[in-house]
């Protein structure tokens, strides 16, 4: 299968590109234009792309089956303000999808946010189902998004579909991403003796998905003809942050220094998906606890 990788540099992107080069595919790769390439054996064609100059990446729709559109606002905005985003972001997406419409109407799988998308929801896994109530601005940024996605899904007919990922951490390059989840930071540091920030005490119970769980998923939508709009991809099960300072704690054999913080107003206290439709769609589920997903981090920090 040709597919075309937007953000092919990226945390989720430079895992993913030799994921699918593994499995057989034929891959191009489209990194920004103001960005370094990061060539990795097996693709096809890196070019550097702007989303608002079709001209930079028409050449990479050509032909192409599906697309992975992993391009996002990222962590450094996650407290900004909507409508200085917007223009970047979603005019961004809006003239991509436009442009695939024209060129390929290949099936774009969108790399979304369930952790932040759903809001405060309730004290359960939290299905597709559940209304969207984003609270940050990073969250109300990717709820617009899918709904720009869903609308050309529906105009051109096209089986686009948001993966709504929770917490991914882990893989063979996150060593290379130094702002990159909370784990990979924590482990980072607990091996350099730097201090960390915990807020709220450390309480706030997230869903955590190792990497290589994540990347099968990725992989496991492609086989799907005609996906629902969005699909959830995470552990299913709630850990909190205190969990996972004791669990780096025990894989390093070093302890955290830690630096209480209070709890930020758009942080959100609970957040675990319901995973069961990824499941039944394609019977993908996560294979790597958590434990087992934090040792694998330090033995590849070390």
């Amino acid at each position: 299968m040709k597919v075309f990788v937007v953000g092919a540099t990226g945390y989720i992107g430079s895992n993913l590109v030799p994921y699918l080069v593994a499995k057989g595919h034929v891959v191009r790769a489209g990194v920004r234009a103001t960005g370094p390439i990061d060539r990795q054996p097996g693709v096809t064609d890196y070019s550097k792309i702007d989303l608002l100059v079709p001209d930079t990446y028409q050449h990479l729709l050509r032909d192409v089956d599906a697309i992975f559109y992993l391009v996002g606002p990222g962590s450094a905005v996650r407290h900004q303000r909507v409508g200085s985003l917007v223009q970047e972001y979603l005019y961004s997406l809006t003239r991509f999808l436009e442009t695939n419409a024209d060129v390929a109407n290949a099936r774009v799988i969108f790399a979304s946010s369930g952790g932040t998308i759903y809001g405060s929801g309730e004290r359960i896994p939290l299905p597709e189902t559940h209304p969207i109530r984003p609270i940050s601005p990073y969250g109300q940024l990717n709820a617009l998004s899918e709904s720009l996605l869903a609308h050309f899904r529906h105009r051109y007919s096209s089986p686009h579909v948001s993966l709504r990922i929770s917490n991914p951490y882990g893989g063979a390059r996150s060593s290379r991403k130094s702002d990159q989840g909370v784990i990979d930071i924590f482990a980072k540091r607990a091996l350099t003796a730097e201090p960390v920030e915990v807020r709220g005490g450390g309480g706030a119970v997230r869903d955590y998905l190792f990497m290589d769980d994540l990347l099968a998923g990725f992989g496991a939508m492609l086989g799907i003809d005609n996906p629902p709009e969005c699909v959830n991809m995470g552990s299913g099960v709630g850990t909190s942050l205190e969990r996972v300072i004791h669990l780096i704690e025990r894989a390093s054999g070093r302890k955290l220094d830690r630096i209480d913080r209070p709890r930020n107003e758009l942080d959100i206290d609970y957040s675990v998906l319901d995973i069961s439709r990824a499941r039944h769609l394609v019977g993908w589920y996560p294979r790597v606890a958590i434990d087992e997903g934090i040792s694998a981090v330090i033995r590849n920090l070390r």
